[in-house]
C-alpha cells in the first residue's frame, strides 16, 4: 500500500508541475525549494523534473540543519496561538524533531543530483546565475 501511495504522489507532483509549466510557457518561472524528493523512512524517491536550469545549494550540512531548524521555529512562532490552543485542548503535543530533519538531510544523494546535471553552487552564486538568466531572457524577449 505504501508503494502505491508513493507512486501516486510522485505522479501527482510531476503532472501538476508539468501542467503548471505548460500552462505558463510565456512566463519566467523559477521553482525553488523542491527538488522532486519524497521521503519515507526506508528510501528516498526522486521525481524527474524537466527543468532547463537546476541548482543544488552546496552548503555545509550543519548550515542546512540550522536553516531547517530556524524555519521550523519560525513556523511554530507564527502559528503560536494555534499551537497553544491545541495544547490547552490536549491535542497533539508540540515538539521539535530535529533528528528527523537531520535524517532527511543525510538522505540527500548528491550522486543523483550530479547525474541529473544539477549545478552545485552556494546561495549567492545561484542568485547571481538566476539574475543573469532572467536578464538574458528579458533582453531576448524585449520585456
Amino acid at each position: 500500500m505504501k508503494r502505491v501511495l508513493i507512486n501516486f504522489y510522485k505522479n501527482f507532483i510531476k503532472k501538476g508541475i508539468n501542467k503548471f509549466l505548460n500552462d505558463n510557457k510565456k512566463s519566467i518561472i523559477i521553482l525553488v525549494g523542491h527538488n522532486g524528493q519524497i521521503f519515507d523512512w526506508d528510501h528516498t524517491h526522486y521525481i524527474e523534473l524537466n527543468a532547463k536550469y537546476k541548482y543544488f545549494i552546496d552548503i555545509p550540512e550543519e548550515e542546512n540543519l540550522r536553516r531547517r531548524f530556524d524555519r521550523y521555529i519560525n513556523l511554530l512562532t507564527t502559528k503560536k496561538n494555534n499551537y497553544f490552543n491545541a495544547f490547552l485542548k490536549n491535542v497533539n503535543p508540540v515538539y521539535i524533531d530535529i533528528d528527523e530533519e537531520y535524517i532527511k538531510i543525510r538522505k540527500y544523494d548528491r550522486k543523483y543530483f550530479k547525474k541529473d546535471k544539477y549545478n552545485f553552487l552556494n546561495n549567492k552564486q545561484i542568485f547571481d546565475e538566476m539574475c543573469k538568466i532572467i536578464n538574458k531572457i528579458k533582453i531576448e524577449n524585449k520585456i
